[in-house]
Protein backbone atom coordinates (compact mmCIF):
# COMPACT_ATOMS: atom_id res chain seq x y z
CA UNK A 1 0.00 0.00 0.00
CA UNK A 2 2.85 2.41 0.85
CA UNK A 3 4.50 1.76 -2.51
CA UNK A 4 1.27 2.33 -4.40
CA UNK A 5 0.74 5.61 -2.54
CA UNK A 6 4.19 6.90 -3.52
CA UNK A 7 3.68 5.97 -7.16
CA UNK A 8 0.23 7.55 -7.27
CA UNK A 9 1.49 10.83 -5.79
CA UNK A 10 4.38 10.93 -8.23
CA UNK A 11 2.03 10.52 -11.21
CA UNK A 12 -0.33 13.21 -9.91
CA UNK A 13 2.44 15.77 -9.36
CA UNK A 14 3.95 15.01 -12.77
CA UNK A 15 0.54 15.53 -14.40
CA UNK A 16 0.17 18.87 -12.63
CA UNK A 17 3.60 19.92 -13.90
CA UNK A 18 2.62 19.07 -17.46
CA UNK A 19 -0.62 21.03 -17.12
CA UNK A 20 1.30 24.03 -15.80
CA UNK A 21 3.64 23.90 -18.79
CA UNK A 22 0.84 23.53 -21.31
CA UNK A 23 -0.10 27.23 -21.24
CA UNK A 24 2.62 28.43 -23.61
CA UNK A 25 0.06 29.84 -26.05
CA UNK A 26 -2.03 31.61 -23.43
CA UNK A 27 -2.28 35.39 -23.18
CA UNK A 28 -1.92 35.06 -19.42
CA UNK A 29 1.54 33.61 -18.88
CA UNK A 30 2.90 32.49 -15.48
CA UNK A 31 5.83 34.56 -14.26
CA UNK A 32 9.33 33.42 -15.12
CA UNK A 33 10.65 34.62 -11.74
CA UNK A 34 8.63 33.92 -8.61
CA UNK A 35 11.23 33.52 -5.84
CA UNK A 36 12.03 37.20 -5.25
CA UNK A 37 10.02 40.43 -5.04
CA UNK A 38 10.64 43.13 -7.61
CA UNK A 39 14.06 44.81 -7.30
CA UNK A 40 13.98 47.83 -5.03
CA UNK A 41 15.37 50.33 -7.53
CA UNK A 42 15.36 54.10 -7.13
CA UNK A 43 12.67 55.89 -9.14
CA UNK A 44 11.50 59.45 -9.65
CA UNK A 45 7.94 60.42 -8.82
CA UNK A 46 5.69 63.02 -10.44
CA UNK A 47 7.68 65.79 -8.78
CA UNK A 48 11.04 64.25 -9.72
CA UNK A 49 11.69 63.30 -6.11
CA UNK A 50 13.75 60.14 -5.67
CA UNK A 51 12.38 57.17 -3.72
CA UNK A 52 12.65 53.39 -3.74
CA UNK A 53 10.07 51.54 -5.77
CA UNK A 54 8.96 49.42 -2.82
CA UNK A 55 8.42 52.47 -0.61
CA UNK A 56 6.22 53.96 -3.32
CA UNK A 57 4.27 50.72 -3.69
CA UNK A 58 3.75 50.68 0.09
CA UNK A 59 2.08 54.10 -0.07
CA UNK A 60 -0.43 52.82 -2.63
CA UNK A 61 -2.34 50.65 -0.16
CA UNK A 62 -2.80 46.89 -0.37
CA UNK A 63 -3.90 44.42 -2.98
CA UNK A 64 -2.47 43.12 -6.27
CA UNK A 65 -0.30 45.40 -8.39
CA UNK A 66 -0.51 46.00 -12.13
CA UNK A 67 2.80 47.18 -13.59
CA UNK A 68 2.29 48.99 -16.90
CA UNK A 69 5.51 49.73 -18.85
CA UNK A 70 5.23 52.80 -21.11
CA UNK A 71 7.07 55.75 -22.49
CA UNK A 72 4.91 58.84 -22.66
CA UNK A 73 5.93 59.89 -26.19
CA UNK A 74 4.62 56.59 -27.55
CA UNK A 75 1.84 57.04 -30.09
CA UNK A 76 1.11 53.35 -30.68
CA UNK A 77 0.61 50.58 -28.11
CA UNK A 78 1.28 52.50 -24.87
CA UNK A 79 -1.89 54.62 -25.11
CA UNK A 80 -3.87 51.49 -26.03
CA UNK A 81 -2.54 49.60 -23.01
CA UNK A 82 -3.33 52.57 -20.77
CA UNK A 83 -6.91 52.74 -21.99
CA UNK A 84 -7.42 48.98 -21.67
CA UNK A 85 -6.20 48.99 -18.07
CA UNK A 86 -8.41 52.01 -17.37
CA UNK A 87 -11.43 50.08 -18.60
CA UNK A 88 -10.57 47.05 -16.49
CA UNK A 89 -9.94 49.26 -13.47
CA UNK A 90 -13.34 50.95 -13.88
CA UNK A 91 -15.15 47.63 -14.29
CA UNK A 92 -13.65 45.98 -11.21
CA UNK A 93 -15.89 46.01 -8.16
CA UNK A 94 -12.80 46.19 -5.97
CA UNK A 95 -10.94 48.77 -8.04
CA UNK A 96 -9.86 50.61 -4.91
CA UNK A 97 -7.79 47.56 -3.83
CA UNK A 98 -5.97 47.20 -7.16
CA UNK A 99 -2.75 49.20 -7.35
CA UNK A 100 -1.73 50.51 -10.77
CA UNK A 101 1.93 51.39 -11.23
CA UNK A 102 2.87 53.00 -14.54
CA UNK A 103 6.63 52.84 -15.07
CA UNK A 104 8.27 54.76 -17.92
CA UNK A 105 11.45 53.18 -19.28
CA UNK A 106 12.41 56.38 -21.13
CA UNK A 107 15.49 57.91 -19.42
CA UNK A 108 14.56 61.28 -20.96
CA UNK A 109 11.23 61.35 -19.15
CA UNK A 110 10.52 64.42 -17.01
CA UNK A 111 7.93 65.55 -14.50
CA UNK A 112 6.42 67.71 -17.25
CA UNK A 113 6.10 64.83 -19.73
CA UNK A 114 4.60 62.62 -17.03
CA UNK A 115 2.07 65.34 -16.20
CA UNK A 116 1.19 65.71 -19.88
CA UNK A 117 0.71 61.93 -20.18
CA UNK A 118 -1.63 61.90 -17.19
CA UNK A 119 -3.71 64.72 -18.63
CA UNK A 120 -3.76 63.35 -22.18
CA UNK A 121 -4.72 59.80 -21.20
CA UNK A 122 -7.02 60.73 -18.33
CA UNK A 123 -4.96 58.69 -15.85
CA UNK A 124 -6.89 58.27 -12.57
CA UNK A 125 -5.50 60.10 -9.55
CA UNK A 126 -4.92 56.87 -7.61
CA UNK A 127 -2.51 55.54 -10.24
CA UNK A 128 1.17 56.16 -9.64
CA UNK A 129 3.40 57.08 -12.59
CA UNK A 130 7.16 56.91 -12.14
CA UNK A 131 10.30 57.05 -14.23
CA UNK A 132 13.94 56.31 -13.46
CA UNK A 133 17.50 56.77 -14.52
CA UNK A 134 18.57 54.45 -17.30
CA UNK A 135 20.48 52.00 -15.10
CA UNK A 136 17.64 51.71 -12.58
CA UNK A 137 15.02 51.28 -15.29
CA UNK A 138 17.14 48.59 -16.92
CA UNK A 139 17.56 46.72 -13.61
CA UNK A 140 13.83 46.85 -12.98
CA UNK A 141 12.74 45.63 -16.40
CA UNK A 142 15.51 43.03 -16.69
CA UNK A 143 13.84 41.36 -13.71
CA UNK A 144 10.77 40.86 -15.92
CA UNK A 145 12.89 39.83 -18.93
CA UNK A 146 11.46 42.87 -20.70
CA UNK A 147 13.80 44.21 -23.39
CA UNK A 148 13.60 47.73 -24.83
CA UNK A 149 15.52 48.94 -27.89
CA UNK A 150 16.00 52.54 -29.02
CA UNK A 151 15.44 53.39 -32.68
CA UNK A 152 15.96 57.01 -33.81
CA UNK A 153 14.61 58.45 -30.60
CA UNK A 154 11.70 56.02 -30.41
CA UNK A 155 11.51 52.77 -28.47
CA UNK A 156 10.75 49.27 -29.70
CA UNK A 157 9.28 47.25 -26.86
CA UNK A 158 7.00 44.26 -26.19
CA UNK A 159 3.33 44.75 -25.42
CA UNK A 160 3.16 43.32 -21.92
CA UNK A 161 1.88 44.17 -18.49
CA UNK A 162 2.90 42.45 -15.28
CA UNK A 163 0.69 41.33 -12.42
CA UNK A 164 2.19 41.19 -8.93
CA UNK A 165 0.67 39.85 -5.76
CA UNK A 166 0.20 42.03 -2.70
CA UNK A 167 3.79 41.27 -1.54
CA UNK A 168 5.26 42.54 -4.84
CA UNK A 169 6.08 39.09 -6.19
CA UNK A 170 5.67 38.71 -9.95
CA UNK A 171 2.93 36.15 -10.72
CA UNK A 172 1.55 36.68 -14.23
CA UNK A 173 2.30 38.43 -17.52
CA UNK A 174 -0.41 39.64 -19.87
CA UNK A 175 0.92 39.27 -23.41
CA UNK A 176 -0.03 41.50 -26.32
CA UNK A 177 -3.07 43.70 -26.70
CA UNK A 178 -5.69 41.07 -27.45
CA UNK A 179 -6.50 40.03 -23.90
CA UNK A 180 -10.04 40.68 -22.77
CA UNK A 181 -11.01 42.62 -19.64
CA UNK A 182 -12.47 39.36 -18.31
CA UNK A 183 -9.08 37.63 -18.59
CA UNK A 184 -7.21 40.21 -16.57
CA UNK A 185 -10.06 40.46 -14.06
CA UNK A 186 -9.85 36.68 -13.61
CA UNK A 187 -6.07 36.82 -13.09
CA UNK A 188 -6.41 39.63 -10.54
CA UNK A 189 -9.13 37.70 -8.72
CA UNK A 190 -6.78 34.72 -8.51
CA UNK A 191 -4.11 36.92 -6.94
CA UNK A 192 -6.59 38.17 -4.36
CA UNK A 193 -7.76 34.65 -3.48
CA UNK A 194 -4.79 32.39 -4.25
CA UNK A 195 -5.17 28.62 -4.05
CA UNK A 196 -3.45 25.46 -5.21
CA UNK A 197 -4.25 26.21 -8.86
CA UNK A 198 -2.51 29.60 -8.71
CA UNK A 199 0.48 28.11 -6.92
CA UNK A 200 0.82 25.45 -9.63
CA UNK A 201 0.60 28.02 -12.42
CA UNK A 202 3.03 30.46 -10.85
CA UNK A 203 5.56 27.88 -9.62
CA UNK A 204 6.06 25.48 -12.54
CA UNK A 205 9.71 24.85 -11.60
CA UNK A 206 8.79 23.84 -8.07
CA UNK A 207 6.01 21.59 -9.38
CA UNK A 208 8.38 19.91 -11.84
CA UNK A 209 11.05 19.34 -9.18
CA UNK A 210 8.47 18.02 -6.73
CA UNK A 211 7.23 15.57 -9.36
CA UNK A 212 10.79 14.48 -10.12
CA UNK A 213 11.59 13.93 -6.44
CA UNK A 214 8.37 11.97 -5.90
CA UNK A 215 9.22 9.69 -8.82
CA UNK A 216 12.81 9.28 -7.56
CA UNK A 217 11.61 8.38 -4.06
CA UNK A 218 9.07 5.97 -5.55
CA UNK A 219 11.79 4.20 -7.54
CA UNK A 220 14.01 3.95 -4.44
CA UNK A 221 11.14 2.50 -2.39
CA UNK A 222 10.37 0.05 -5.19
CA UNK A 223 14.02 -1.06 -5.33
CA UNK A 224 14.15 -1.57 -1.56
CA UNK A 225 10.87 -3.46 -1.63
CA UNK A 226 12.12 -5.81 -4.35
CA UNK A 227 15.37 -6.47 -2.51
CA UNK A 228 13.45 -7.33 0.66
CA UNK A 229 11.05 -9.64 -1.15
CA UNK A 230 13.45 -11.66 -3.24
CA UNK A 231 12.64 -15.35 -3.18
CA UNK A 232 15.34 -17.32 -1.31
CA UNK A 233 17.50 -19.43 -3.52
CA UNK A 234 16.75 -23.15 -3.14
CA UNK A 235 19.39 -25.02 -1.18
CA UNK A 236 20.30 -28.55 -2.04
CA UNK A 237 21.48 -30.88 0.70
CA UNK A 238 23.35 -33.91 -0.45
CA UNK A 239 21.99 -37.08 1.01
CA UNK A 240 24.47 -39.38 2.63
CA UNK A 241 24.85 -42.52 0.66
CA UNK A 242 24.35 -45.63 2.62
Amino acid sequence: MLLKGFMRRGRIVLLLALLAAARADARIVPAAQTRLPVPDVQVLDASDNSASIRSIIATMGTGPIVVLPVYTRCAASCPLQTQKIKQVWKDLDQASSIRILVFSFDPQETAASISDYRRREGVPDSWVVVHARESDARSFFDFFQYSVMSDNGQFVHPDRIFLLDSASYWRFTMEGLKYSPEEIEHALAQLQSPGLGVWIQTNPDAVAWTGFLCILVSLCVLGIWRIGHKSPKPSFVAKNQA
